[in-house]
C-alpha cells in the first residue's frame, strides 16, 4: 500500500507516518507541495508490487465487499482493464 499526498494536517501526517513505519507494506511518499491528484495516483501506481491497483479517495466510503465484488468482476474476462463501483 502507498500513500502519496500533500499532508497539512500535523495529526495525519504524524499517524501516516507512523504507519508506513509500523507496516511492512505500506508506502509513504511526501510531497513538498501540492502536485495534484493525478501526480499522487501516478507516484503510487508506479510504486504498485500487487496484481490490482486500487484507487480510494480520503472522502470515500465502501461497501463490506466492495473490494472483493471488483476483483470477481475483473476476473470474469481476462479483456477487462478497469473497473468501478456505481454507488
Amino acid at each position: 500500500m502507498s500513500l502519496s499526498s500533500w499532508i497539512t494536517a500535523p495529526q495525519t501526517k504524524a499517524w501516516s507516518r507512523r504507519e508506513a513505519i509500523a507496516r511492512d507494506n505500506f508506502t509513504l511518499i511526501e510531497n513538498g507541495e501540492n502536485t495534484g491528484f493525478s501526480h499522487a495516483v501516478n507516484q503510487g501506481i508506479q510504486l504498485a508490487k500487487g496484481e490490482y491497483v486500487v484507487l480510494f479517495n480520503n472522502d470515500a466510503f465502501a461497501e463490506p465487499d466492495w473490494l472483493s465484488e471488483l476483483i470477481r468482476t475483473a476476473e470474469r474476462d481476462e479483456k477487462i482493464f478497469a473497473v468501478q463501483s456505481l454507488r
